[in-house]
């Protein structure tokens, strides 16, 4: 059963289809072995999901991962415990969780250039950059966002910023097996 937005998930699950013969695709629930979520899932739709005799393309409760706060939360704990794997990450501030931390980074920093992020903002909007608490204060979604050290020389391709998604599939957690697809993915410029 599918349940989408995006051309591409169209694309992919008839690919899938085709490849693996014991995947089971319809609009019936009861015909179906895969039910493919194109959108988020709601509390509403784990009836549906109870009913699937097979393969659920996401993971009820993880679109909490998409939020810019709670990926510098987790990322910033992984970096204490980690900080030779994830020095890649910059120190996120998370607002207004973490303002005196930022106004202590900003005061013994004072000529570092900073980029703020809406939480709820996406495609680069409500992005800007600053150096004081003051220039931040004119923005009333600061109270809510997500303040970086900001990269001046980040990877680019083609003189444009990007960034890709790749399409991983778990089929287990203990043992952990997840299969990455090789075929497909997406990048955005």
């Amino acid at each position: 059963m599918y349940n989408g937005e995006s051309r591409g998930e169209r694309k992919l699950i008839l690919f899938c289809c085709k490849k693996y013969k014991h995947i089971n695709l319809s609009l019936s629930i009861k015909s179906s072995n895969v039910l493919w979520y194109g959108k988020p899932l709601y509390e509403d739709d784990m009836e549906l999901i109870s009913q699937i005799k097979g393969y659920v393309n996401k993971v009820p409760g993880a679109e909490i991962f998409r939020e810019k706060h709670t990926q510098g939360l987790i990322l910033n704990q992984l970096h204490e415990s980690f900080p030779e794997e994830f020095a890649f990450h910059p120190r996120s501030f998370v607002l207004p969780r973490d303002e005196e931390a930022l106004k202590a980074s900003i005061k013994s920093h004072p000529k570092k250039l900073l980029i703020a992020k809406p939480n709820e903002g996406a495609g680069g909007g409500g992005i800007f950059l600053f150096k004081s608490m003051k220039d931040l204060s004119g923005f009333t979604w600061a109270k809510e966002c997500v303040v970086q050290r900001y990269i001046s020389n980040p990877l680019l391709i083609n003189k444009r910023k990007w960034d890709m998604r790749l399409y991983v599939m778990i089929h287990g957690v203990n043992p952990m097996k997840a299969y990455i697809a090789t075929d497909i993915g997406l990048a955005r410029f």
